[in-house]
């Protein structure tokens, strides 16, 4: 038997997905429907986890390797993934992703807080 006792690990500080393109683009649409990807991805995590956040950033990398990003923090704290997309999308309007290549997205979550799960999502007695 192991004589340290267990400890639960810390919880994390962030959340972030990325994705890196096949073929890098300019085209705004499809930027936009790579982070409407990613913000589906991060609402799942946030719902499993039971957190929101009031802070997101998105991050350009381009073909040259140079990186933008683009952050906003919220007056209150988000956690559906519609939420998530709005703001994201919003980030990429003021972004300079239309005029440079970009070959990779990643969209961050920070400044996480605890959240409660919806009334509807609790799980109804059968009997």
């Amino acid at each position: 038997e192991d004589p340290e006792p267990l400890r639960p690990s810390p919880r994390a500080r962030s959340f972030s997905q990325e994705r890196t393109l096949a073929d890098p683009t300019l085209e705004e649409n499809v930027l936009g429907s790579v982070l409407t990807e990613l913000a589906e991805r991060l609402g799942r995590i946030l719902l499993r986890e039971q957190r929101a956040a009031r802070t997101i950033t998105v991050v350009f990398r381009f073909v040259d390797d140079e990186q933008q990003s683009r952050t906003r923090t919220l007056d209150a704290a988000i956690a559906s993934a519609r939420e998530i997309r709005e703001v994201a999308l919003e980030l990429l309007a003021r972004s300079h992703a239309s005029i440079r290549s970009v070959r990779r997205v990643r969209l961050q979550l920070t400044n996480l807080a605890h959240s409660r799960p919806a009334e509807d999502s609790r799980q109804l007695r059968l009997f």
